[in-house]
């Protein structure tokens, strides 16, 4: 899936301008960002700081916690999650995190496995990852 990759790239665009982005919907949880002058237009070159290409598909929404940026994605029919841990100056990977679940979780067929989006406090990291927990 190429979706998750651009919309990684299009949120990596605004990293340098906005504040933190600490879960779904932002800190707030109302969808709004007080940063200014954000781009309103881009493409697969324009307006991107970086790109990376995930391991498995997602639709998770990224966050920003500091100077990081953390999302989900899911591999072998949602039986490995992860939460990925990237620079937001550069996109270089920090850290990732994998949780294995013994079988495959039930799913709408229109929604993908890694579809959760994780939050921070700006110290602690954490991410639901459906039937195998909250870790």
């Amino acid at each position: 899936m190429k979706f998750l990759p651009g919309l990684v790239a299009c949120l990596c665009c605004v990293v340098a301008c906005a504040s933190d982005w600490t879960a779904f919907r932002g800190g707030a949880g109302d969808g709004h960002s007080a940063a200014k002058n954000l781009p309103s237009e881009w493409s697969q070159e324009k307006n991107i700081a970086w790109k990376i290409e995930l391991p498995g598909a997602a639709n998770g929404s990224p966050i920003i916690a500091g100077d990081r940026v953390l999302l989900t994605s899911a591999t072998d029919k949602g039986t490995t999650r992860t939460l990925h841990c990237f620079s937001a100056a550069d996109g270089s990977e920090q850290w990732k995190a994998d949780v294995t679940y013994d079988r495959e979780m039930p799913t709408h067929k229109t929604n993908l496995y890694g579809g959760t989006t994780p939050a921070s406090d700006g110290k602690v990291v954490v991410v639901w990852h459906g039937s195998a927990g909250l870790y």
